[in-house]
């Protein structure tokens, strides 16, 4: 909720609130840290580059946040040796050194993105020149891929990355539906009943370990062959009606103009 708010009135160019309510969502989740320098590189795009006034916004961004944080650390007697840093230097390099967990991660992806990644792949010239335009995003995209690798379940694999595939692909597919085409929008329906079958939407799960294993990948334990086979084909099958019903048509990636989004 306050990675959203905090999107969402970037956005909108109401800045004034930001770090009050990024001062209070580190109370609850530390990361929300890592949106600073998204808001900052917004803020300079729409006030005319690095300027006194953007480095003191910048500075309130991380100043207000890190001595709230580091008040209430202080002020909570501590009981054990936890050390969340270091619990997620262990993640990192667990998950990058173990090769089943790569196996998974490629479940894991499609689990949690459906077809987005696809799309992207599809349309990745109108999606980078859309980031260069709106550094913003490109920077929420690079800050996402790094953190995939300090969590252990979809939600936070994914928690900072889905806002800006959600965004890039949005903007990929805004020219085809304006104005809308027929054979665009058949491709769009199908491409999200076959999106939501990737998520196992429709799938009813009766068992809390059936759920652990769709949901929650990266922990799966069983036999990933079946899951791949079911990938591969529903992505063959998005690829055939892609190349059927050409909803981009004959052109050639087309530039996006720089605003803000």
């Amino acid at each position: 909720m306050f990675i959203f708010t905090i999107l969402y009135l970037m956005t909108t160019e109401k800045y004034h609130f930001i770090p009050v309510i990024m001062t209070i969502g580190v109370l609850q989740k530390e990361s929300i840290l890592f949106l600073s320098p998204v808001v900052f590189v917004h803020y300079m795009q729409t006030r005319g580059g690095v300027r006194k006034k953007s480095l003191f916004y910048f500075s309130l961004l991380l100043l207000f946040p890190t001595v709230t944080l580091f008040l209430t650390r202080s002020a909570i007697e501590v009981h054990n040796s936890y050390n969340a840093i270091g619990d997620l230097q262990g993640i990192f390099v667990y998950q990058v050194t173990n090769g089943t967990f790569w196996q998974n991660f490629i479940f894991e992806i499609f689990s949690g993105l459906g077809l987005l990644p696809l799309i992207l792949l599809y349309r990745m010239g109108d999606g980078w020149k859309f980031l260069r335009n709106n550094l913003h995003w490109l920077v929420l995209t690079v800050l996402g891929i790094i953190l995939l690798f300090c969590g252990a379940d979809k939600a936070r694999l994914f928690l900072y990355i889905l806002p800006a595939v959600i965004v890039v692909t949005t903007k990929i597919i805004e020219p085809i539906v304006s104005p809308p085409r027929i054979h665009a929008l058949l491709w769009i329906t199908l491409s999200l009943i076959l999106h939501y079958y990737l998520g196992y939407h429709f799938s009813p799960m009766d068992a809390y370990m059936e759920f652990f294993y769709r949901m929650i990948p990266v922990h799966a334990s069983g036999p990933l062959l079946p899951n791949f086979i079911r990938i591969g084909v529903v992505l063959l099958i998005w690829i055939g009606l892609t190349a059927c019903l050409r909803p981009f048509g004959h052109r050639t990636n087309t530039p996006y103009s720089p605003e803000s989004s």
